[in-house]
């Protein structure tokens, strides 16, 4: 089975960027923005989309349906917050980055999900007033600058818990870094935004609400370039507020990650007045993020943490382009320091800190802690965790190997010091001893896919590619309390596309960053690098950050990838030649993000040679001559949206479904399309979808083309019939961006790839009988015996029967038995139906102990009096 194979480690760089940094043109890119139609979504437009969600989730007759949490269990993902109880250190909140926010009241050894619904699940802040610890509020939408990061709608705040939240405003500011309680006066509450990710506003700077959260004032904002990247309060008078501020500029082809407003400000007087911190702190466009922190022993130390940008003077040649960002020649990570409130500052080191605190790339980073009961003791959050226990002057690594890199968030006791809790792209870590140790909390389903795959075994195995996880498979069977999990890392870095020939089981391909791709032989443990090159006389691929490819259904040897054109390869990827011209609009700018890309393949199942081509600056091609000859087709969108998806039809030739996302250019409308003729006419198919909801993956069902998948950054949502109208079919998945989507072509089964909370897989599917089902149905898995296998040594049935009940009413109660052939009752339950199609799974491996006798066994289902029947045989493998 593929899940027990050798591990593979192909050792790619934590961060690939195949593309060197080019100056930007700024006269081509303001021509570039022109062409944009750039008018941001309104948070109001935002909200009323996630209104129509609500409804549709509340009036779904899908509510009774049940997706499994599927894993991988054993690794977590990115948290961009860690607040704890004042009362009670063992009662902490996690933020994900983009997976919500989760709660534990036994020091991380159980979770609890307390924020699974709303327009938004992307994490920035969480803050716990410490003077009511039912009061609490989130700053909705990451910080950091990820390719990963997903925007946010505003603030939310509780008061009982997080047993229910109330939206609360400054839906516009998208990301926020840091809120802050005035620790005398609970109606006074600070939060410092960064505004959206990829587009200039004014909606950032430092606001304050001085009752709760009913009213807000924007009392600090430099310009539409100047975000606010943290805030802290002096801890004995709350009239004097320290703000970071970082100059940035991102676009989808470029990060401007320095300006000349980059620094720390001060206010004396409850952030009325601010003045610039100057005397002693670095000033030119090249400094980066700030982060700071003050010291809660001695109130007049601060350390800002800034990302500079400078050269150090170095010329770097020849330098390999994939580890451009690694050895970039700036100045990097530096450590400042002031004792008299701000009034002077002095940098802590006279030398360079090593590059891996962030390499080049700060902008991702800049959180600085202090000791609370020594202010010598800093701790630097970076890819690396650094410490220093002489104020900055010397830092050593303080992270053993067994710590996940990436560092965003960190807690230390201020009753016990030695005990530290960390938040990194791989989860919560906790440490006893200041950081010498560090134990891995109960791992939060929190992964991040871009794409996932299932495999041909039965039981299956699934594959994904990961935001920072690389790519892993594992068991279709691993559940949350899996003690023995089944995962097996192919390969390190951000994870992409997998993709199987149908001709060899022990051959799988797999991609990751910038067009990076291999052949994997996992029979031998075997790998090659298979990317594809231009010729030496012509410009170089252009690759998206997670390219598409497949393998031809046509010939297992035959292979398609996406660059900025279309690349063949008819040797299993030992040679490439391109058969389009470029497909993008071929911008001319260029900056440090390569830009003009295909991101979304598709080929016809029904006829060899049609090929249908989508970019991330909005173009959509078909060829009907495997190449020879393109015609592009036409949408009436605004220009440079990202087309995230194409599916084309098993049923009806010329019939194609496209997918576009606008986040990038802050546009959040729903772009889903349809061609029934080849793309000669193509119409838009939203219909009673919500307007904004940006879309990432379309499906359709291989038992039955009137049924489609949707996944947006809201979740997901189902058709029977063609897209005419849509129903969600959540149930309870939380609201996370689900961006693949897979449906099992034997058993049905639906395999969710969500971004921000790992994967999630509806056993059985939906099909025809259950949609048609007027009573009770009892269905066995399509197409496969009901056996037993073994995994880890552990026996258990491979598919369990499923009874669906249509009830017309809520709490309808119907009794389930299970009668082996002797008449003996070896189960029975009642199950609570809700209005609607309901699910429920008789599982053997309950009641059955890990023992299955092979036998007929029978299901009876009944309720008022009526009462259904099915048998069916358990056999051993």
């Amino acid at each position: 089975m593929r899940h027990n194979v050798k591990f593979i480690n192909l050792c790619i760089p934590l961060i690939v960027s195949l593309f060197t940094t080019i100056t930007v043109n700024a006269q081509v890119e303001g021509e570039l923005m022109k062409t944009m139609n750039n008018s941001p979504t309104t948070s109001e437009k935002i909200y009323e989309s996630y209104e129509i969600r609500k409804t549709l989730k509340e009036n779904s007759i899908f509510k009774g349906l049940h997706w499994i949490q599927s894993g991988p269990f054993d690794i977590s993902g990115r948290i961009s917050d860690i607040e704890v109880d004042p009362k009670d250190s063992h009662t902490f909140y996690a933020a994900g980055a983009s997976g919500g926010v989760f709660k534990t009241t036994n020091n991380g050894s159980t979770w609890e999900s307390i924020f699974d619904s709303a327009p938004t699940l992307s994490i920035g802040d969480i803050a716990i007033d410490k003077n009511n610890n039912n009061i609490i509020y989130i700053g909705t939408g990451e910080s950091n600058i990820a390719r990963s990061t997903t925007n946010g709608a505003g603030v939310y705040k509780t008061v009982n818990g997080g047993i229910t939240w109330e939206y609360i405003g400054l839906g516009n500011t998208q990301q926020i870094s840091r809120i802050i309680i005035d620790p005398n006066n609970s109606s006074i509450v600070y939060v410092a935004a960064m505004g959206p990710l990829f587009t200039q506003t004014s909606d950032k700077g430092i606001y304050k609400t001085e009752n709760g959260g009913k009213t807000w004032e924007k009392i600090f904002y430099i310009n539409e370039t100047s975000s606010a990247t943290d805030l802290v309060i002096h801890p004995e008078n709350s009239n004097i507020l320290y703000a970071a501020f970082t100059e940035k500029d991102r676009r989808p082809w470029n990060l401007t990650k320095g300006g000349e407003n980059s620094g720390v400000y001060k206010s004396i007087d409850g952030g009325k007045t601010w003045k610039r911190l100057l005397n002693g702190l670095p000033k030119n466009h090249l400094i980066g993020r700030v982060g700071i922190d003050i010291s809660k022993k001695d109130p007049n130390i601060l350390y800002a943490f800034i990302d500079n940008q400078n050269s150090r003077g170095n010329e770097v040649q020849n330098i390999d382009p994939s580890m451009e960002l690694i050895l970039a020649d700036v100045k990097g990570a530096e450590i400042y320091r002031t004792d008299d409130e701000g009034g002077s500052w002095y940098k802590t080191h006279n030398y360079y800190l090593t590059k891996d605190i962030y390499y080049s790339y700060g902008y991702n980073f800049g959180q600085i802690r202090i000791n609370p009961n020594d202010s010598e003791e800093i701790y630097l959050l970076g890819v690396r965790l650094y410490k220093s226990v002489d104020g900055g002057k010397t830092v050593f690594r303080t992270c053993n190997n067994n710590v996940h890199a990436d560092h965003h968030a960190m807690w230390i006791n201020p009753d016990n010091p030695n005990n530290i809790i960390l938040g990194t792209d791989g989860g919560i870590y906790i440490s006893y001893d200041s950081g010498k140790n560090w134990d891995l909390s109960e791992p939060l389903p929190l992964g991040q896919y871009y794409k996932i795959e299932y495999d041909n075994q039965i039981p299956y195995n699934i594959y994904g590619g990961f935001q920072d996880h690389g790519i892993v498979s594992f068991s279709s069977k691993d559940r949350m309390d899996s003690y023995k999990p089944t995962r097996t890392l192919l390969f390190t870095g951000d994870g992409a596309d997998v993709d199987f020939p149908s001709n060899n089981d022990s051959i799988v391909y797999a991609g990751t960053n910038f067009g990076l791709l291999y052949r994997l032989n996992l029979k031998d443990n075997t790998r090659k690098f298979i990317m594809p090159k231009a010729e030496e006389n012509e410009k170089a691929f252009r690759f998206f950050y997670y390219p598409p490819f497949f393998i031809s259904k046509y010939n297992p040897s035959t292979l398609y990838m996406g660059g900025n054109k279309l690349l063949k390869s008819e040797n299993r990827g030992d040679s490439w030649h391109p058969i389009s011209p470029d497909l993008t609009t071929n911008p001319e700018i260029q900056g440090n993000y390569p830009y003009g890309t295909i991101t979304a393949l598709s080929e016809s199942p029904l006829k060899k040679g049609i090929i249908y081509v989508g970019t991330d600056d909005g173009k959509l091609w078909i060829t009907k001559d495997d190449g020879r000859n393109w015609k592009p087709l036409q949408l009436n969108i605004p220009n440079h949206r990202f087309v995230t998806s194409i599916c084309v039809s098993a049923d009806t030739e010329g019939r194609a479904y496209f997918t576009i996302n606008g986040d990038k250019m802050n546009d959040y409308s729903t772009y889903l399309f349809v061609t029934n003729d080849f793309g000669e006419t193509i119409k838009l198919l939203v219909n009673n979808l919500p307007n904004y909801e940006p879309v990432n993956i379309i499906r359709e069902s291989p038992f039955d083309p009137n049924i489609l998948y949707l996944g947006t950054n809201g979740g997901i949502y189902i058709s029977y019939n063609q897209g005419k109208e849509w129903h969600s079919l959540h149930a309870n998945m939380p609201d996370v961006p689900v961006f693949d989507i897979k449906i099992h072509p034997v058993l049905g089964d639906i395999i969710v790839g969500t971004h921000g909370r790992s994967a999630y897989i509806l056993e059985n599917g939906i099909n025809k009988e259950i949609l048609n089902n007027e009573d009770i149905l009892i269905q066995l898995p399509r197409n496969a015996k009901i056996k037993t296998s073994q995994i880890n040594d552990e026996k258990y049935l491979d598919y369990n029967p499923y009874i669906y009940v249509n009830a017309h009413t809520n709490n309808l109660d119907v009794k389930i038995e299970v009668f082996e052939s002797k008449g003996n009752k070896i189960y029975s339950e009642t199950k609570c139906c809700v209005k609607g199609i309901n699910q429920f799974e008789i599982d053997f491996n309950k009641f059955y102990d890990w023992v299955f006798p092979e036998d007929n066994y029978k299901i009876t289902v009944s309720y008022n009096n009526k009462s259904y029947t099915k048998n069916f045989e358990l056999k051993e493998k």
